[in-house]
């Protein structure tokens, strides 16, 4: 009985967390995807990788970020304001 309670409360608590998917492609000035930069999100902890083909995907929770792409000696920075869970572009 233990089991199927522990089981229970564990499917219910699952519900309870709210996630949202922050996802993109970076562009060149030619409108291709631009290779090879860093990616980052101020969450915390702080997320950051390399979108080799330019495109990135953050898992964030509500609120307000900043988020960075970084290629050589140019740093574009954007706010991003996270309101509902779902997937954004």
């Amino acid at each position: 009985m233990n089991k199927i309670a522990f089981i229970l409360l564990f499917l219910i608590s699952c519900t309870l967390v709210s996630a949202t998917t922050l996802q993109g492609t970076i562009y060149s000035t030619n409108l291709e995807p631009e290779r090879d930069v860093l990616v980052e999100i101020n969450t915390v902890p702080e997320q950051r990788l390399l979108a080799r083909t330019g495109i990135y995907q953050f898992e964030v929770t509500p609120g307000t970020y900043t988020l960075t792409a970084q290629k050589k000696d140019i740093i574009i920075t954007e706010e991003v304001q996270v309101l509902t869970e779902g997937t954004f572009i």
